[in-house]
Formats: structure tokens, sequence, C-alpha cells
């Protein structure tokens, strides 16, 4: 999977904040055409201290130094740094969708919100400002609240494809498995490698009794995703159930490399060997079960049907 996403999607928001309409100073031009962090918190900060740019240029070398600043884990410096443009540009949507993704980064989620709601207040077409403050709130674990700034990001931005993505696990979460298909279904027409997409589709028809078709889904996602336990877990669940035991040995086995303190992986894994008349494996499986989740429910009558097979 794309990952903790959070951490991606934060940076995808303020590709617009790098373009700025206004006269550049020479000292200014190296500040906006840099790149990398840290030659751009030196080039940005020989710019401000000349003390020859305009406001607009003052605003917009703040703003690329606060990002740089984030970067680099500075953040108290970058929300400084975002904290002085928006002083001297109090109507900028990108100082407060800046200085909100650096205050989420940290984990100050109340301040977060506030930035965005201040972002949207300032600028109420601004899809980024919706989707930053989604979320938000689904770092807050409001997911209502989410899907209703996710529905204004595609009313504004049909084509973000992250936006029907993150609706679609919402709904997949609060157990509408069949409603959120139609959000993943988008997503990945309009990003035919969204390999989360494909995985969380993958997730909704195995709740729904169609493995058939969830696995071409989940195939796609571990092609795109080899080191990812947790899929190789789910598609080897999809084969057991399938009585494909061998199949889905091999995607367990798969996951405990990757993941060995995965509970589940063994104890889908000990289901697989019962059914192979493996007893003895399924016993090491179970117990290393139980190690990592003593109260598993499932293991422990596992455990017991261990112990009665091997009496027969």
């Amino acid at each position: 999977m794309r990952p903790n996403r959070i951490s991606i999607l934060a940076g995808i928001c303020l590709i617009s904040a790098f373009l700025v309409s206004s006269a550049r100073a020479d000292d200014y031009n190296p500040c906006v055409d840099t790149k990398e962090a840290d030659a751009r918190i030196k080039l940005c900060s020989y710019a401000i201290d000349t003390g020859k740019l305009t406001a607009d240029q003052h605003a917009a070398a703040l703003l690329l130094r606060g990002i740089a600043w984030r970067q680099q884990g500075a953040y108290q410096k970058s929300i400084a740094d975002f904290s002085a443009m928006i002083r001297i540009a109090p109507r900028s949507v990108n100082g407060f969708i800046g200085r909100g993704i650096t205050w989420r980064q940290i984990k100050e989620l109340d301040k977060a919100e506030q930035d965005f709601t201040e972002a949207i207040k300032v600028a109420p077409d601004s899809a980024d400002a919706y989707f930053n403050r989604a979320l938000v709130f689904n770092l807050k674990m409001l997911p209502e609240r989410a899907n209703a700034d996710l529905t204004e990001v595609i009313r504004l931005d049909p084509k973000k494809e992250w936006a029907y993505y993150l609706r679609a696990m919402n709904v997949l979460r609060s157990g509408k498995f069949a409603k959120s298909l139609a959000d993943f279904d988008q997503a990945i027409r309009l990003d035919k490698e969204f390999s989360d997409a494909y995985y969380g589709r993958a997730l909704a028809l195995m709740q729904i009794d169609k493995p058939a078709q969830a696995l071409p889904d989940l195939d796609f996602a571990i092609r795109r995703n080899p080191e990812n336990a947790e899929m190789y877990r789910v598609r080897g669940a999809l084969h057991s159930d399938a009585e494909e035991y061998d199949k889905a040995i091999s995607d367990l086995n798969q996951a405990i490399r990757l993941d060995p303190s995965d509970a589940d992986a063994y104890r889908i894994r000990a289901g697989c060997w019962i059914q192979k008349d493996e007893y003895t494996k399924a016993k090491a499986d179970i117990d290393k079960t139980l190690e990592r989740a003593p109260d598993d429910a499932k293991a422990l009558k596992l455990r017991k049907l261990i112990q009665t097979l091997q009496k027969l």
C-alpha cells in the first residue's frame, strides 16, 4: 500500500504554492527555483535577509522556506515561517494550508483543523483545503465529517482520485461494503496503477462474498507492493476459504516472513495445516499465534481441535 498514506498525501497539496505571480528580484529567483530542502532554506534565508523583496516575494519566500523546514523535520521553524507569511498576506490560502499540514504532522489536530477551516473561509473553492481538513477528520476518527469534506473535494475537483479512495475506505469501515465499490471503481478509473484502491476494492468484494472478483485485485495490489505482509495474509485467507491450501500456505509464509508478529497469519496457516492433516505444524503455528495474541478465541478453539485430532 502507499502508505501510510497520510505522510505522502500531506506533500501533494501545495504544488500550486510554488507559483507566485510577482516581479522577481535576482536574489529571489534561486529561492524559488531550488528544489532541495537544505539549499532552499539557505537561498530563501539569504533572499529574505537582503530586505530587497516585495511583500509578495517575501511571503512566497517564507512559504517555500516553511515547506523546506517541514521536510527537514524542523516543525517549529516551519510554523514560524508560515505564521510570518500569514501576517504579511493574511488572505493567503497557501499559508494556512502550509501551516495546517505542519500542525497535522506533529499531531496538533485541533490547530490543523482551525487552519484548514481558515483556508476554506479565504478560498471556499479550494479543493486542497477541504482535502487536508478531511485528513484531519480521519485522524480524529470523525469519518462522517471527513466524507462531507471529501464530497466537497470531488465536487470541486472530480479527478482527485485520492478523495474517492479515502471516502470509499471510510464507507468500507462503516460496514457498507457494496456502497464503497463505486468510489473504489472511480479511483481506479482515474489512476489505473492505484494499488491501494485495488486492495480496498478487494476487501469490499470479499465482504460481499465475491472472492473470485476480489482475487485479481489482490494479485494486482501485491504485484505493486511485494513487501506488504497484510496483502499476502488477506490473499492467503482467500485461498484458504477456497480450499486451495497450498496457495494459502505459500502466501502466509510470505506474510510471516515480512511480519513475524502477525498472529492472524499464523492462525490462518494453522487452519491450512489441519486441512492437510499436518497436526504438528498446525500446533506449532497455534502456539506462535497464542504467544502473540494469548486471548485469540479462534486460536484457542483451534488448539482444542488439534488436541482432539492428535488423539485419533
